[in-house]
């Protein structure tokens, strides 16, 4: 059975009353054009810092957006657009979804991980193996316990206010299947990116950060991509879609859109699929094809929010520095 679900996020609470970073802060605006994102990283030793300068109470604490305009991007084809009347990304129909490793079904052992589990259902598991898909053209199902190892170990807060010593105070992060793990999800990409479960088992936290538990040969994809947020609207959406892959909104990846006769548009869902109804409903740990049209999407909903992997690192800020590098290097040398 499937439907799709607009799952949207428990209003989370971190140790010490800080509120979840998984949730744009209420009151803040994102522009439409743009992809928001965290520019903390963990550094080598598994520490996660944040600057608390000029906060005055963890109620208003949030780490500050750094943000990048979408159009700074190239497209992941060159051929691919906005303006398309259809546009399918990573699979072409039902069939060719089915066939992605991240659409197989976890197995019991997998499920027992309480963290793969949950991420399965919600979403991130077919963003982070979706996206590998996109961008580098290899077919994979994802370790989400490999993100969690690579998320932090403890985080610490710098320039901490008076009287605030007790609720910015390090705090030491478990590395578990039933941990907290969004510290993971946010800045594991960044620090050593996806691997494919077959080199990290999902079914349990591995004891080194960058290696394989298995005999497979240690491959990392999407290393220094972060976990982006964005708000917008359907011509975000396509923007975000020809240019990092696929977009997780509510509980769902979007991987494409097609019109109807009447240039309406229907997204291309990857959706969490599930056996039985209402309160018997009971999730099968696979993801199917399923069209939607957008005003059904939207209901009484005016934007679309949710979360994108993309690269820190514009194509035009590259070519800035490459540019840089042409016009000092001779200098040098002189």
């Amino acid at each position: 059975m499937m439907a799709f679900t607009k799952l949207l996020l428990v209003l989370a609470v971190l140790s010490f009353g800080k509120p979840t970073l998984l949730r744009k802060k209420a009151g803040a605006t994102f522009a439409k054009d743009s992809i928001y994102y965290y520019g903390e990283t963990v550094d080598k030793n598994g520490v996660l810092t944040f600057d608390v300068k000029d906060v005055t109470s963890a109620e208003n604490w949030e780490p500050k957006f750094l943000s990048k305009k979408i159009t700074d991007y190239k497209l992941l084809d060159s051929a691919s657009s906005e303006t398309l009347e259809k546009y399918y990304g990573i699979a072409a129909d039902k069939a060719a979804l089915e066939k992605l490793l991240t659409s197989v079904a976890l197995t019991a052992d997998e499920i027992a991980c309480d963290n793969v589990a949950g991420e399965y259902e919600f979403g991130f598991y077919g963003l982070f193996g979706y996206s590998v898909y996109a961008v580098e053209k290899v077919d994979l199902a994802p370790s989400l316990t490999h993100l969690i190892k690579n998320g932090p170990t403890k985080v610490t807060y710098t320039n901490v206010g008076e009287g605030l010593n007790t609720t910015f105070a390090d705090e030491t992060v478990a590395q578990t299947c039933g941990g907290d793990a969004e510290y993971a999800f946010i800045f594991g990409v960044t620090r050593n990116g996806i691997v494919d479960k077959k080199c990290v088992p999902n079914t349990g936290i591995p004891a080194e950060a960058a290696k394989c538990t298995t005999d497979e040969k240690y491959k990392a994809y999407l290393k220094g991509y972060r976990l982006g947020q964005f708000e917008g609207d359907a011509n975000t959406l396509k923007s975000l879609l020809v240019r990092f892959g696929p977009v997780h909104v509510g509980a769902n990846v979007f991987i494409g859109w097609e019109q109807e006769a009447d240039k309406k548009d229907v997204w291309i869902l990857a959706a969490p699929e599930y056996t039985g109804e209402g309160l018997d409903r009971t999730p099968t740990y696979t993801y199917g094809w399923m069209p939607v049209p957008a005003e059904e999407y939207l209901g009484a909903e005016t934007t679309y929010y949710g979360f994108e992997v993309f690269n820190g690192v514009s194509v035009i800020r590259a070519a800035l520095g490459l540019l840089a590098a042409v016009l000092v290097l001779p200098a040098l040398l002189l």
